[in-house]
């Protein structure tokens, strides 16, 4: 299995949602300063590459069905297929990048 790089762009006249152009692992790299796994997914975001990290989670738009205010699973709705289970997924910046990304404004200029 093999990943993908991309450069997520918000343009000023539209910045929501992001547009997302291919890249390649050897511009993600030259911003990194090292190598990157090419097993995973990146994305280059304001010049700060991001690795992609997904994960399962309770589904917020169920809860339990026998009014115990949440004390076990969800039981299940139709936004998460009755799994009480949904994945989440965000784009975090490498390590290698984070005292960049700390530097930066939280929004774009």
């Amino acid at each position: 299995m093999s990943g993908t790089v991309v450069r997520r762009e918000f343009p000023e006249s539209k910045p929501w949602p992001p547009i997302d152009h291919p890249a390649t692992y050897e511009e993600a790299e030259a911003l990194a300063g090292h190598r990157l796994d090419r097993r995973k997914n990146f994305a280059i975001i304001r010049g700060i590459v991001h690795d992609l990290a997904e994960w399962t989670d309770t589904c917020s738009g169920c809860s339990c069905d026998c009014g115990c205010m949440g004390s076990h699973g969800n039981a299940g709705c139709s936004e998460c297929g009755h799994t009480g289970k949904r994945r989440q997924a965000m784009w975090i910046p490498i390590d290698s990048m984070m005292e960049t990304y700390l530097a930066q404004d939280d929004e774009p200029s």
